[in-house]
């Protein structure tokens, strides 16, 4: 490229807050409880496998590549085939009702399908996590994939998201 760039950043108020409560790759999610509340919210990416993510009694199907929110104070179910696998990142803030409403996340619109292409980039980041980066690595991996789901429903949404 030849020609300068300049783009402008419009910054977070001060009292925006957003905080990352942990980042988890799951394994074993046949041992939990169901149904599971979450006090948090949660951005969540299946890595392998298939599964049903059950919200107010409606289904939605999950394969590899779907990417799954929750919300705090709702009740929500997970099952899923013997291989289902997925990672993902709780968190809090001020700031998480601003950034859900310009991707158009709500918990009636929280599924979005052929995100594939982030699992690879969600385990590298993180096997990198130190006591001393978490904080950042979490939110590195929440705001790009929050910028790929943006920039999805600015094309239209296209196939690679779905709306429920």
């Amino acid at each position: 490229m030849n020609e300068s760039i300049c783009t402008f950043i419009t910054t977070p108020k001060p009292d925006d807050t957003l905080t990352f409560i942990n980042f988890v790759y799951e394994t074993e999610f046949h041992k939990l409880k169901m149904p599971l509340f979450r006090s948090t919210y949660g951005m969540y990416l299946v890595t392998s496998g298939e599964g049903v993510y059950n919200l107010w009694s409606r289904d939605r199907k999950l394969s590899e590549g779907s990417l799954f929110f929750m919300f705090p104070g709702y009740t929500f179910k997970l099952s899923g085939s013997e291989d289902f696998r997925y990672m993902y990142i709780t968190f809090i803030g001020t700031r998480v009702a601003r950034l859900f409403e310009r991707a158009g996340i709500t918990p009636k619109n929280a599924v979005f399908d052929g995100l594939e292409e982030l699992s690879d980039y969600w385990m590298s980041e993180l096997l990198s996590i130190s006591d001393s980066n978490a904080d950042v690595v979490a939110e590195s991996v929440f705001t790009r994939t929050l910028a790929r789901i943006i920039a999805a429903a600015g094309d239209g949404g296209g196939e690679k998201s779905r709306r429920d």
